[in-house]
């Protein structure tokens, strides 16, 4: 019955995709668009604002792409993984990270990676996922840290695929409110949300959950309240 349950769900989640695609994409071409005319502006050649312009175009990139990558959850439109090393996918993130993460009283540390190891994973959806966990960890908490930590593990779980046991978990931890334990058994569910009404969709982590998945790795969150939470996105390599 709860698979039954969640299988509507994730039906349930397709038609609402479908249905605001098309009005969605043509807000963002609307932005897309006034970006070009923007960077087209010789005033912001060679300034600070430029990069800045940059910045803004590439998250309309890839806000166009996450819309595709909901469909996902009704199974309509697979990922699109390429091999690409460990390090790169987490600078690329951690740039955009702090462009948007400006709260005054919130440390934002990306903790330093340099293992040469590679993941076969979808690059557009990996960004969207982390800066997801970014984005909660600074929802719990008014002030704090954040950090972002990744780490080459070996692991013997049978959620992972492939022939190889070793895998990078990249790891987000806060110190914000936790999460009670009730609450926890269920946050990884499409829907579920532990925020106030109209704060959250209860889509977030599940996304977190089903890009895992399907780049053959897992998801686990652990949480004490008042102390803080720390979700870890476990992926495996690619065989060397």
């Amino acid at each position: 019955e709860a698979e039954i349950n969640r299988e509507q769900q994730l039906a349930r989640i397709g038609q609402l995709t479908g249905g605001v695609l098309h009005d969605l994409n043509n807000m963002l071409n609307i932005i897309t668009g006034n970006i070009r005319f923007l960077k087209a502006e010789p005033v912001y050649k060679d300034t600070d604002l430029e990069e800045l312009i940059e910045d803004i175009d590439s998250a309309t990139i890839d806000a166009v792409e996450l819309t595709n990558r909901l469909v996902s959850f009704s199974r309509i439109h697979p990922a699109a993984p390429s091999e690409i090393p460990a390090k790169t996918i987490i600078e690329e993130t951690e740039k955009l990270a702090r462009h948007l993460i400006k709260a005054p009283n919130i440390l934002l540390i990306f903790d330093q990676f340099n293992d040469d190891v590679r993941v076969n994973i979808d690059l557009i959806w990996f960004k969207n996922s982390l800066l997801n966990l970014i984005y909660n960890a600074a929802d719990s908490m008014k002030a704090g840290t954040i950090t972002v930590a990744a780490t080459v593990e070996t692991s013997s779980s049978n959620k992972i695929t492939g022939s190889s046991p070793a895998v990078l978990r990249i790891s987000v931890t806060d110190e914000g409110c936790g999460i009670p334990d009730a609450e926890l058994a269920r946050v990884l569910e499409p829907f579920y949300t532990t925020k106030t009404p109209g704060q959250g969709t209860g889509l977030g982590l599940a996304m977190v959950d089903k890009f895992c998945q399907e780049s053959g790795g897992y998801c686990t969150i652990s949480s004490e309240v008042n102390i803080g939470t720390k979700v870890s996105m476990i992926l495996p390599l690619v065989n060397e």
